[in-house]
């Protein structure tokens, strides 16, 4: 059922991506003044996901919906009129499918509509529909805007500075054996193709085409941590917050009650950040000398000092 609602979504989606009219008769961007949206970049397959989940379900944050990202033209005026329409995400995480959560409350990725809002346009009022549709949800939710897409978001930090001016970021790491290893087997079951790229393709993935796939994934996850980690340099503290996968599993209560100060967030009714528990996904999946193989190019890629500045 819910893979046939997802790739129902897709495409209507696809069939029914543009802004919402109701943004074209009222500017709103004023609500993203005091509550600039919040995007969480970092590579895929590093725990966004489950992130993603936690923060809608333990904050007071708006988000594009399953159901909203149904029908993307009609998504403002849900929210008008049915604000838990984008606040509605309650109880314990989800089991996903690489970036996909159950449930017509819970919180999507809208690929194909980031893709969209994030496109060079010709037409001088794109940008700012996409500020006001942000706005709108803001303001009709009551509460900032959180979005999740690592194969849009981490490469699209500079556009997102352009367009927002001062949004905030969330960035997740993991270590980047484990990551590599989650998109290789994404590969092998997504696509049946060690060599087929699976998700966000940082510049310069094209010189990487022809490489082993071992390397591939391992310089995509990488790479990905260098945009943010270049991007960062530019950006205010009071906008960037960075967390470590493995540390935040091991203690999530304070990562939370940092970030909700920094951001300056609020507890949605019934959140227990300190009750929550998390069992960090870290076993080796592959093949034993698929993993050697993986960790000794690792340390090949290290050694040669690929992202140093």
């Amino acid at each position: 059922m819910d893979k046939t609602f997802r790739h129902f979504v897709l495409a209507v989606q696809r069939a029914f991506n543009d802004f919402d009219p109701k943004i074209k008769e009222h500017s709103y961007e004023e609500s993203l003044k005091d509550d600039p949206p919040i995007f969480i970049v970092g590579s895929p397959r590093a725990g966004s996901t489950m992130l993603f989940q936690i923060l809608c379900g333990q904050f007071q944050l708006s988000y594009i919906s399953n159901i909203m990202a149904a029908f993307p033209s009609w998504m403002v005026r849900f929210v008008s009129w049915l604000p838990r329409t984008a606040t509605g995400y309650r109880g314990d995480i989800r089991e996903s499918r690489y970036g996909y959560v159950p449930g017509l409350l819970s919180p999507n990725e809208s690929g194909k509509i980031l893709a969209r809002w994030l496109e060079p346009s010709q037409d001088p009022d794109h940008q700012i529909f996409v500020k006001r549709t942000f706005g709108a949800i803001t303001k009709f939710s009551g509460c900032p805007m959180l979005m999740k897409n690592q194969n849009r978001l981490t490469v699209n930090m500079a556009r997102l500075e352009e367009i927002f001016g001062n949004p905030r970021y969330i960035f997740i790491k993991r270590d980047p054996l484990y990551t590599a290893q989650s998109i290789l087997i994404a590969r092998r079951e997504t696509l049946q193709d060690d060599s087929a790229w699976f998700s966000a393709k940082p510049p310069g993935y094209q010189e990487q085409l022809g490489k082993d796939p071992f390397y591939q994934v391992l310089w995509q996850v990488l790479a990905l941590e260098h945009i943010v980690e270049k991007s960062s340099q530019n950006i205010p503290r009071e906008r960037f917050f960075s967390l470590d996968y493995e540390d935040f599993c091991a203690a999530p209560g304070n990562y939370l009650h940092d970030l909700l100060e920094k951001f300056g967030l609020t507890w949605k009714e019934g959140a227990a950040p300190d009750d929550l528990t998390l069992n960090p996904s870290k076993r080796i999946k592959l093949p034993r000398e698929d993993w050697e193989k993986l960790t000794q190019v690792y340390q090949e890629i290290k050694d040669a000092n690929l992202f140093e500045d």
